[in-house]
């Protein structure tokens, strides 16, 4: 055997290695990577900026269900990866600023999956979240119906950032924004998820007060407020009642 070649051979393994994680901002020594389980709630504190990673696979079919409880209304990075090729396939950021992320995803094929649970870069005091994955032998429609209102529910905020950030028609993007909402709020009102129920109300109010119709705000506002209430829900309770 050449020694040489051998030793080369290692080292441009080690060098590819370093890059897959660099690519996540991580050494491989400081990459924290754990299974998740089925059923499980992982609850744990983060540094500002710092990484968890957690490993699921899936066989064809087998539905996922991802729910992260953010700590102090931070607004964390969620993220469903495809381990084999690095891949984001879901970027969630359904809420942004009420403290709960939610990721439903079926599988194909064998999958390999990476959930990347990132804190915030300057979290006032320690950043505390909670995970809790549920994995069905076989997806059903109600698992469907879910990935279809959150995929509604990021295009709600697109429509919103663009019309924040002045893009185009600004009133039309507030507008597209109301159809999908309704959407979406159908689905879970069908689905009987009454957190999501709430949020997507509130928002619908936070639309209707931005195309100033303020009949249609308050009535969507109050309607959050009676199932926030209901849930005890104190940051969507109090956000409703702010505005």
């Amino acid at each position: 055997m050449n020694i040489t070649n051998h030793k080369l051979t290692i080292s441009a393994f080690s060098l590819n290695l370093i890059m897959a994680f660099a690519a996540f901002g991580q050494t491989p020594a400081a990459a924290d990577v754990r299974p998740l389980a089925s059923g499980k709630t992982v609850e744990r504190e983060m540094k500002a900026a710092e990484e968890h990673f957690y490993v699921v696979k899936l066989k064809p079919n087998q539905s996922l269900r991802l729910q992260l409880e953010e700590g102090q209304e931070a607004n964390y990075v969620f993220r469903l990866i495809n381990a084999d090729s690095g891949e984001t396939i879901i970027d969630a950021d359904l809420t942004q600023t009420f403290g709960r992320e939610e990721i439903t995803y079926i599988a194909q094929a064998k999958e390999n999956l990476k959930i990347l649970v990132k804190a915030p870069e300057k979290p006032e005091g320690s950043a505390r979240y909670k995970l809790t994955a549920t994995i069905a032998k076989r997806a059903t429609e109600a698992d469907k119906e879910r990935i279809k209102a959150e995929e509604l529910s990021r295009e709600v905020w697109k429509h919103w950032a663009n019309a924040e950030k002045l893009r185009g028609n600004v009133e039309q993007s507030y507008k597209n924004a109301t159809v999908l909402a309704e959407e979406a709020l159908e689905i879970r009102r069908n689905q009987v998820d009454k957190y999501w129920e709430s949020w997507t109300l509130h928002f619908l109010g936070s639309i209707y007060r931005k195309l100033n119709d303020d009949q249609k705000a308050l009535n969507y506002y109050g309607q959050s407020l009676t199932i926030s209430r209901e849930i005890k829900n104190q940051n969507i309770e109090s956000s409703a009642l702010y505005n």
